[in-house]
């Protein structure tokens, strides 16, 4: 699927940003208009294990596991690179297909904080109701009231609702 942000606030400006490697989504971003602050949302579809083929059928199976790896450290860092210009102000969300964990994300996780650890409600899974890789991951200046995932069969993912209040 493509990414797409849909908003009833104001639209200031909508730009992507290249991830590599360069045939995948790009990082979409919308600059919104909240009151007289200036909310910068990215939508993110990050690699996933089978992204070189599905590896527990492929002879080259380690092969692609680390491709996909060194790939994901690879967007990670341009995430963080996106981040160092209004981070504090940016909501980062989508499916990271995987947690957002470890030193790869440590310039992701130093500027923004999990929406759904702040504010969550109930479980939290969006896939197959028993993993979440879809997350909603919010800057400093961004305090969470709300997080959770909402029934529907519109995809296999379940959507993911937040909310903030903006300081």
């Amino acid at each position: 699927g493509e990414l797409a942000i849909l908003t009833r606030l104001p639209v200031e400006s909508v730009s992507r940003v290249t991830m590599p490697p360069i045939e995948t989504r790009p990082i979409l971003q919308v600059s919104l208009q909240v009151g007289d602050r200036h909310i910068r949302v990215d939508n993110v579809h990050l690699l996933w294990l089978g992204y070189y083929g599905y590896v527990r059928y492929h002879r080259h199976a380690l092969v692609d596991l680390g491709r996909v790896a060194s790939d994901k450290v690879e967007q990670a860092r341009v995430i963080g690179k996106s981040l160092e210009l209004n981070g504090d102000q940016t909501i980062l969300c989508g499916d990271f297909n995987g947690r957002p964990m470890g030193p790869d994300f440590a310039p992701i996780n130093s500027v923004l904080q999990d929406a759904f650890q702040a504010a969550g409600r109930g479980c939290g899974f969006t896939l197959a109701r028993c993993f979440r890789c879809d997350y909603v991951l919010a800057g400093s200046r961004l305090d969470a009231t709300e997080c959770r995932t909402l029934n529907s069969s519109g995809s296999d993912h379940l959507p993911v609702i937040a909310r903030f209040n903006v300081r």
